[in-house]
């Protein structure tokens, strides 16, 4: 990125856009803050990003001078809706700026790169009208979450409790072998403030292609306050994929003696 004349820019300016592991950012520069420049990386249209977004990435921002290349190299940082921008607030002094920091032409040049490490998707909300007349299993719709496919499972009444469970949509039609290493957050909200199902790591296959509570809610809180004034539950769930084993391959030959 040049920013051109940069002595003449008096306020913030933004970067143009620039893509990155599938991450669209943008680098920040205040001019002049107590006679420093600030520069940070942005992640680029935040405001409009779905609930629960999280970017966990590495950057690396610099310029060249006659003293070799500044440079802001980060460790591991979490960019989300509460911290969109990472950066130095006193990057670089403005008296610098005469020893060679810009160009010829008064112009100054970043380079910026970003390695994204991980994306934790954003939160899949489910609301289940009239929760009180279901009486059998009921399945959320799918969702989409870390290159997977998933679902919640509710059963309404399980000796006198409500059951819940995420569920690996359309498991049954993976190929054998496949094995996916998750960790999962399933809530409701209550006047007793957000009740929630935090899983440790699971691993979910063939074998066991859902985790969840058996007796996680009993129907007598229904009454408190769990259900809408419209008798509606809602459920909030996130999904953040450690990694997927891919499935074994087989190859038949046949009558291999013929070959």
């Amino acid at each position: 990125w040049v920013i051109k004349d940069f002595k003449s820019v008096q306020h913030r300016i933004e970067s143009p856009e620039f893509e990155s592991g599938g991450c669209r950012w943008c680098v920040v520069v205040h001019p002049n803050v107590d006679n420093c420049i600030s520069m940070y990386l942005l992640v680029s249209g935040c405001e409009d990003l779905p609930p629960g977004w999280k970017i966990h990435a590495k950057y690396w921002l610099s310029i060249e001078s006659p003293y070799g290349r500044r440079a802001i190299n980060s460790v591991a940082r979490c960019f989300d809706s509460e911290g969109p921008a990472w950066g130095l607030s006193n990057w670089l002094h403005r008296s610098q700026l005469d020893d060679g920091v810009l160009d010829p032409h008064g112009d100054l040049k970043i380079d910026a790169r970003v390695e994204v490490l991980h994306k934790s998707d954003p939160m899949f909300t489910w609301v289940i009208k009239d929760f009180k007349s279901v009486q059998h299993r009921i399945e959320s719709p799918e969702f989409e979450s870390g290159g997977c496919r998933w679902c919640v499972v509710v059963h309404p009444n399980v000796d006198n409790c409500i059951s819940m469970y995420l569920l690996v949509s359309g498991c049954e039609d993976l190929p054998p072998g496949w094995k996916i290493h998750a960790k999962y957050w399933l809530s409701i909200e209550s006047p007793y403030g957000r009740r929630a199902i935090n899983s440790v790591a699971r691993c979910f296959d063939s074998e066991g292609p859902a985790w969840g509570l058996s007796n996680w809610l009993h129907r007598s809180q229904l009454d408190d306050g769990v259900l809408d004034p419209h008798g509606d539950l809602k459920i909030d769930a996130r999904v953040e994929v450690l990694h997927k084993s891919d499935p074994m391959f087989t190859w038949v030959i046949k009558d291999f003696k013929s070959v």
